[in-house]
């Protein structure tokens, strides 16, 4: 799975929509890639008719959650993190990387798939230094891209020659042609998610940063937490991360790292979107948190933060956080060497989202 892990487990009907729709290139490297995606894809749709066979009724009897938890924010600012201490606690519910690798299956799969993804999954994270087993949390977005074949992430497994994926269209949200479909697909996963574990969901993906009126709508009793982190931090991190990604799951030649003005002008794009969306929603339904907060102080910072949107940690569950906060506190992230005039010329580009951190 060091390939084409992005879409790794989806349907084979979908593999095909997929690639009629754009093509991929003749090169070996993407051939190799699109055969072994189709192997794949042909053992989880069988898991997929099974699935349907075993609990469509007793999914289509489940009531979807109406008060799951988005993480919301730009890439590399911090979201992976706070999903990973909501995994350590009690009494929440995140999504594996099983239950986000095959969407539709999971309820079956666990028991066929673990032993074989265990032996072909990367001891760590290609883009960083955190740890990939199949308890981690995962993001929702390659659920429903997987699902529905409809996601942002399709231009990057796809890219264009010219152009970085994300600059034509930074709201994320579901095309009008399948924003049923879309709308479906969330609530059956959340569904599900409610079947597989106990808890309170919680979701992070950036994507959802700019969905959060229709996630509203989808479930009204839902909380966000938008996590943010300083811009001369977060733009060059982006720039490597998309590079990676791009490298190890595109199935066709193009661009898909963004370039310096790429990466501001996307960041700037759906902080700003953030920022005037949450507004807009009851104080008590969504709260804010520095990411240097939560490295400094995780504890607290977490504590002080769920109190203001009334979810109150009990004391498993505080204890459950300082043993996660613990055993993490020697990570090392990534560091990168900007300049000082390319520190500046971010600073002089994102001033209106510095004010924190002057």
């Amino acid at each position: 799975m060091v390939s084409g892990y992005f879409i790794t487990g989806i349907t084979t009907g979908n593999l095909i929509r997929l690639v009629k729709r754009n093509g991929i290139g003749l090169h070996p490297r993407y051939i190799g890639r699109f055969f072994i995606l189709l192997l794949y894809s042909l053992g989880t749709s069988i898991l997929q008719l099974v699935e349907k066979l075993l609990y469509s009724d007793t999914i289509d009897k489940t009531r979807c959650p109406q008060n799951p938890i988005f993480i919301i924010g730009h890439w590399r600012s911090g979201t992976t993190f706070l999903h990973q201490i909501f995994n350590a606690l009690p009494g929440f519910k995140t999504p594996t990387m099983l239950e986000i690798g095959t969407p539709e299956s999971f309820l079956v799969s666990k028991k066929v798939l673990s032993p074989i993804i265990k032996k072909l999954l990367p001891s760590k994270r290609s883009t960083d230094n955190i740890s990939l087993n199949l308890d981690e949390p995962q993001e929702d977005e390659f659920a429903l891209f997987r699902a529905t074949t409809h996601s942002p992430v399709e231009k990057l497994v796809f890219p264009e020659k010219d152009g970085f994926f994300l600059d034509r269209k930074c709201d994320f949200m579901p095309p009008d042609t399948t924003h049923a479909t879309w709308k479906s697909t969330l609530i059956t996963f959340c569904k599900k998610l409610s079947l597989h574990g106990n808890g309170r969901i919680v979701l992070k993906n950036p994507f959802h940063s700019t969905r959060i009126r229709l996630l509203k709508k989808i479930f009204p009793k839902a909380k966000f937490i938008h996590i943010y982190r300083n811009p001369t931090k977060v733009i060059p991190s982006t720039i490597r991360m998309w590079k990676i990604e791009g490298m190890h799951n595109c199935l066709r030649e193009g661009k898909t790292a963004p370039s310096l003005e790429n990466a501001i002008s996307v960041y700037d794009t759906m902080l700003s979107k953030i920022k005037n969306d949450l507004q807009q929603l009851p104080e008590q339904d969504y709260c804010t948190i520095r990411f240097e907060d939560l490295r400094t102080d995780p504890v607290s910072t977490l504590c002080d933060a769920l109190s203001s949107i009334e979810i109150n940690l009990n004391q498993e569950q505080l204890q459950h956080l300082s043993e996660f906060t613990e055993s993490v506190k020697n990570y090392r992230q990534n560091k990168y060497t900007l300049s000082d005039e390319q520190i500046e010329y971010i600073k002089s580009k994102l001033q209106h989202h510095m004010s924190c951190y002057a």
